[in-house]
């Protein structure tokens, strides 16, 4: 450790809380979190390196096809190729048609996290969204954070919706890039939902948070990646690098 202790009473203040400091920088500072690491997360690797103790429910998509892991509602196409899935929505009418890929959710605490953006066909689209969901398989009700292209504007999105045709309420609406990949993070802790989103996978700011029963009749069941498109002239396309379980 090193010492320095001046003469003046300022000097003698300043050399004193250099003691607390370790010879190299580096070696002790900053300071490492302590305690139990989360379940399923590698705090020394960046966000995009798949975790050496994975959960059973992660999927790099590094296959050529989709997973046996995920159940598949309402359609759509999904092309595992390259590292990463390439989710398909069709050209659609003019209304809400939700699809989505979806496992069954753990006993809470559990955070889920994807890598997403979405890959648009035309700039001057409307009603293209592609994001996480969380689903009440019973009623299937469903909450979607989701990035989404509104009449050519790009924004994140937190929507609640009855059923895979029913839309029921933004929740929330953010500021987004299309040029730009996302990360997403939901999860449960007790009996409160969180939504957070990142755009280096590292810090996350939570945007929204509701108790479980705020919108599903008991408690969602299961998670996953879902999109919708409600324009009749362009298909939509989600691009989702990685799913994994990160608490």
């Amino acid at each position: 450790m090193r010492r320095m202790v001046l003469s003046t009473g300022l000097g003698t203040l300043v050399g004193a809380l250099l003691i607390l400091l370790p010879t190299t920088i580096g070696q002790n500072w900053p300071p490492q979190p302590t305690g139990p690491m989360p379940n399923y997360f590698d705090w020394a690797n960046g966000p995009d390196v798949p975790p050496n103790n994975p959960s059973p429910l992660n999927d790099e998509f590094n296959g050529t096809s989709l997973s046996g892991q995920w159940t598949v509602i309402n359609g759509g196409t999904q092309t595992v190729a390259n590292g990463y899935l390439d989710f398909n929505a069709p050209v659609n009418s003019p209304n809400d048609n939700i699809m989505s890929i979806v496992q069954t959710l753990p006993t809470a605490p559990w955070k889920f996290t994807s890598k997403l953006s979405i890959n648009f066909v035309s700039v001057s689209g409307t009603g293209h969204i592609a994001g996480m969901v969380l689903r009440e398989s019973a009623t299937s009700k469903m909450i979607i954070m989701a990035v989404a292209l509104q009449s050519g504007v790009c924004q994140v999105f937190v929507f609640s919706f009855t059923n895979n045709t029913t839309f029921n309420a933004t929740i929330y609406t953010g500021p987004a890039s299309l040029r730009n990949a996302y990360y997403f993070r939901i999860g449960q802790m007790g009996t409160t939902l969180t939504f957070e989103v990142s755009s280096d996978g590292v810090g996350f700011m939570q945007v929204y948070s509701e108790s479980v029963t705020s919108h599903f009749t008991t408690a969602p069941n299961q998670v996953g990646l879902a999109l919708d498109n409600v324009d009749a002239n362009n298909p939509t396309d989600g691009i989702f690098w990685w799913f994994r379980r990160t608490t």
